[in-house]
């Protein structure tokens, strides 16, 4: 939505944009077709040449610097309920850089947010469209999930990327685009560029997720329109228990590894943290 809202004003700077058409941004035309583990050999290497033809789309000249965003690259969140931290990065970061062909990359963003409210807040979302198994159940392996989280996360677009810089900011709301865009683009002048006004990926309310989730475990199909009605009428509600939440001690451990890890995150070459050193839970 900030790429889309200040379009005209970045390309007025000399540089390109390539976004897709999520959360109201209407001129998003980016779509990287990145590959899912199901794929063959064969699949993948159809992919990165669709992908290779419509990033070729959004880029004017070669020359000119391009500012590429696309949430998606480190893959879906599904594998969280499993114990599992994007684990199909590897592989996505390498089709990147076949996609990009040799053109190298400045800098990528990387936001990290706390693993407990990660994980709660892609259950939430998947939730509104999909029946889902027990939180209190997939909660145990999510508590322990595999893998080394955001410094393998960082260590792996920096391998098969190789930017210059990898600057990682905490999430945090509210926050204010403006600052994203000063980390990922600081030659550029940014003091008449805008900050969006919609709200992005609001969730709906504990008791409006357990409604839907009523109404998929009785055979009902998603339908926006339903899904933004039940938002509605139980706005207000309340409930006796979150629709999703860890056990005090669940959340302590998923809290501590993650302050944990950004300290390690600080002291890796080649990443830039902004974010002022935190007092551990």
């Amino acid at each position: 939505m900030f790429l889309d809202l200040n379009a005209a004003a970045l390309r007025a700077q000399g540089v390109d944009l390539a976004y897709p058409d999520r959360d109201g941004a209407k001129g998003g035309r980016l779509k990287l077709f990145l590959p899912a583990p199901r794929h063959t050999a064969e699949t993948v290497d159809w992919r990165m040449k669709k992908a290779q033809h419509n990033l070729a789309r959004q880029v004017t000249d070669p020359a000119r610097p391009l500012i590429l965003s696309e949430e998606n690259i480190l893959g879906r969140m599904d594998p969280f309920y499993h114990g599992q931290f994007y684990p199909f990065l590897h592989a996505r970061a390498r089709f990147m850089a076949r996609v990009l062909d040799g053109r190298r990359v400045a800098r990528i963003l990387l936001l990290v947010r706390p693993y407990d409210s990660l994980f709660v807040s892609a259950y939430r979302k998947r939730s509104e469209d999909n029946e889902m198994g027990d939180f209190n159940v997939m909660r145990e392996r999510m508590a322990v999930f595999e893998g080394d989280g955001w410094p393998e996360v960082a260590l792996t677009l920096i391998k098969e990327l190789n930017p210059r810089k990898l600057v990682v900011i905490p999430y945090k709301r509210p926050r204010h685009e403006l600052d994203l865009a000063r980390a990922l683009m600081p030659k550029l002048d940014l003091s008449q560029l805008k900050e969006p006004t919609l709200p992005v990926n609001a969730s709906l309310s504990d008791a409006g997720l357990f409604e839907l989730q009523k109404r998929y475990l009785a055979g009902e199909a998603p339908d926006r329109a339903v899904i933004e009605q039940v938002r509605a009428e139980f706005a207000e509600t309340e409930v006796d228990a979150p629709y999703a939440a860890f056990t005090g001690a669940q959340k302590e451990t998923l809290r501590t590894r993650y302050y944990d890890d950004l300290d390690t995150l600080r002291l890796m070459s080649g990443i830039k943290v902004i974010d002022p050193p935190h007092d551990h839970p």
